[in-house]
């Protein structure tokens, strides 16, 4: 949407090479082909590159050089505008185009063309060292915000009688642009434009982010449908709603409404939570300061404190102590920066815990600023515990690679 605007406001055109916002990093490694790149190669994930390099800039690797410098440099394996390949590393570059031309990172510059207009306060987003929004990934927004957006995307970018988004630049971004069929799944291989999937349904577009987060427009329908969700296999929301959803509806005239289903759907909303640990709720070891051999998340020592209702774990790293609260049976709210990466935001959390066997504490761990949810398992033996870790799923890392078991000894 940024650059849709940059270019109405005339700052841009989508055949302007990437290369020419960045005077300051050209050089002569910079490939041949990258010189040739252009906003709407980005835009249509026709850059060339074999893979996103944005991962590794930010969770991987060390920081050494601005990440559009080190993006400039990554060798094509096809040449550009001429293979679709999705690579969050794109919008990222197109975010630093953004930044570049305005001197404001992207959620500035949006506030008063987007996000103000729409009543959407203004969110964050996890930025780079330059403090260039990632792009990519990483912007925390309400579901109410995302059904925003998505209405304004089924008014044909209209809102309250004023045309936000270019009407012209919104057709030619949600119209099919590049070929993807070479993707052979199901709605991943109708097209794609600035940005926007084509989906199977005839005319439907969508924008889509990790595990379900969905801004999808059904015009045959009058449809707009919002979503956010913790789903590996995030394409299932999109079967239900083809298969089961949309034959129920008729494109003549809005639902009757049915008060009993709408009952029943209150009621079984009200009644879904996570799901809790099963077992006991009585501590069946005493609490105590444990010593932790290496582990993924750098912590070196965790103390247990029991109470007759929950407790809480008190984990240290580099000196700065996070506590972790959780209740039996119930869910209890507290802050822990788990992650050591520039991903995620994920220090609200909420943990509940049960004792499935007397000497094991199984404990819950749910980020509530992300669709994480984290199993932990501690085993005492005498004066050893055996820790062991598991992911619903984890952006940026493979299915097991931020699971983990290590050991803690007690200090006496």
């Amino acid at each position: 949407m940024a650059i849709g605007f940059l270019r109405a406001e005339g700052r841009l055109e989508l055949s302007d090479r990437v290369v020419s916002f960045f005077p300051e990093y050209d050089g002569e490694d910079i490939p041949t082909q990258v010189r040739e790149m252009t906003l709407h190669d980005l835009l249509t994930m026709r850059s060339g590159q074999p893979q996103c390099y944005l991962g590794a800039f930010t969770v991987l690797e060390p920081y050494t050089k601005p990440y559009a410098y080190r993006w400039l440099r990554k060798e094509l394996k096809w040449a550009p505008g001429t293979h679709f390949n999705y690579n969050s590393g794109n919008t990222y570059m197109l975010s630093a185009v953004v930044t570049k031309l305005t001197g404001q990172p992207v959620t500035e510059y949006l506030w008063p063309r987007l996000f103000q207009p729409l009543g959407i306060t203004m969110p964050r987003w996890l930025t780079d060292p330059e403090g260039i929004d990632l792009g990519g990934w990483g912007l925390y927004l309400k579901l109410e915000d995302v059904a925003r957006f998505t209405l304004l995307l089924a008014q044909g970018g209209k809102w309250e009688g004023r045309q936000l988004i270019p009407e012209d630049y919104l057709k030619l971004a949600t119209s099919a642009l590049a070929d993807n069929t070479e993707n052979q799944r199901r709605d991943w291989e109708n097209g794609y434009g600035l940005h926007f999937w084509r989906c199977s349904e005839s005319s439907s577009f969508r924008g889509d982010g990790a595990y379900g987060q969905y801004a999808l427009v059904v015009p045959k329908y009058d449809m707009a449908l919002a979503t956010l969700s913790g789903l590996g296999e995030m394409g299932r929301i999109l079967i239900q709603l083809w298969d089961q959803l949309l034959p129920t509806i008729s494109s003549d005239g809005p639902l009757v409404p049915d008060p009993a289903e709408q009952e029943e759907l209150a009621q079984k909303l009200t009644s879904l939570e996570l799901p809790k640990p099963e077992g006991k709720s009585t501590a069946g070891v005493t609490g105590g300061t444990y010593l932790l051999e290496a582990n993924p998340h750098r912590f070196t020592s965790v103390r247990f404190e029991f109470s007759a209702d929950g407790g809480q774990l008190v984990l240290r790293r580099d000196g700065s102590d996070f506590v972790v609260p959780f209740g039996y049976g119930c869910w209890r709210e507290g802050r822990a920066q788990l992650f050591e990466t520039a991903s995620t935001l994920s220090d609200a959390i909420s943990a509940s815990a049960a004792w499935p066997e007397p000497n094991v504490l199984a404990l819950h761990l749910a980020c509530l600023n992300e669709p994480h949810l984290v199993r932990y398992r501690f085993r005492f033996e005498g004066d050893r515990v055996q820790i062991s870790r598991k992911f619903n799923l984890l952006f940026l890392y493979g299915e097991n690679e931020m699971n983990a078991e290590f050991t803690g000894t007690l200090c006496r």
